[in-house]
């Protein structure tokens, strides 16, 4: 059984509030046109994303034997990156850092600001 809804409509003339109720409907779907440009832009960031943690998932073995090769007890790799001078050339640069050396100097900065 279908129930019907009593309703009335009732219409008025007005320049101003149509062109206001007009230009609010454009926004509204110039919104959604955004919204899903957003929508399809967050996908295709999550695979790029998805493609960058499987090459990193491949360097991570190298790395690690990189690090217990060239490292100290307090070192670690901080970045791996080509190095980009010559086409031809297969260099790669690895910065190490000391993290001795980094507590100490965050310990001297808290010390400079009399936080310690």
């Amino acid at each position: 059984m279908l129930i019907k809804k009593y309703m009335r409509e009732i219409f008025r003339e007005d320049k101003k509030i149509k062109s206001i109720l007009l230009e609010r409907k454009e926004l509204i779907e110039k919104g959604r046109e955004i919204t899903k440009q957003i929508e399809e832009l967050e996908t295709e960031r999550n695979k790029i994303a998805l493609k960058a943690e499987k090459l990193r998932d491949k360097i991570i073995p190298w790395a690690n034997k990189i690090r217990k090769e060239e490292c100290g007890t307090y070192e670690n790799i901080e970045k791996i990156e080509p190095v980009y001078d010559d086409p031809n050339d297969y260099q790669i640069k690895i910065t190490i850092f000391d993290a001795v050396e980094e507590y100490k100097k965050a310990l001297d900065e808290k010390i400079k600001q009399g936080k310690w």
